[in-house]
């Protein structure tokens, strides 16, 4: 499994199994990889502005292993966005998150999802931890 590390706009290959910020890497290709916040488990830095997009064959589920990011009314600081397809104007499934609560599995309609990881200049937490997968087929209507 890959640990992606989200940070600016642009994402790096570090190692075989490490992704960073230092060179460009913005699309995650294969299921199981893991995304985490910089510095995770260790506290995310402020001011960041944070985006992957995943693309797989088929339909792409999202699943928290942890999540700890700066609680707000509206999620006003410091949030995750999940797009629904390939960039930052696709659209947003569910709400912004926050909050210390695991979110339940998230899945695209398609076969790619976009993560943005917005922060503030203050509170900061050690964020999550999220495993890519494909989701499984979409049930056929029964007639």
């Amino acid at each position: 499994m890959k640990n992606v590390f989200l940070d600016k706009l642009n994402l790096y290959i570090l190692g075989p199994n490490i992704i960073d910020c230092k060179s460009r890497y913005n699309e995650i290709v294969n299921p199981g990889t893991i995304i985490t916040t910089p510095n995770h488990p260790g506290n995310y830095e402020n001011n960041k502005i944070c985006q992957v997009r995943i693309r797989f064959s088929g339909r792409v589920r999202i699943r928290f292993e942890k999540f700890d990011v700066e609680t707000a009314s509206s999620c006003r600081y410091d949030f995750l966005e999940v797009r629904d397809g390939d960039s930052s104007t696709s659209n947003l499934i569910g709400s912004k998150l926050c909050g210390n609560t695991i979110p339940n599995p998230i899945e695209s309609s398609t076969s790619s999802m976009t993560l943005i990881f917005h922060t503030d200049g203050s509170v900061v937490r050690s964020g999550f931890k999220i495993v890519t997968e494909l989701a499984p087929p979409s049930p056929t209507p029964s007639n």
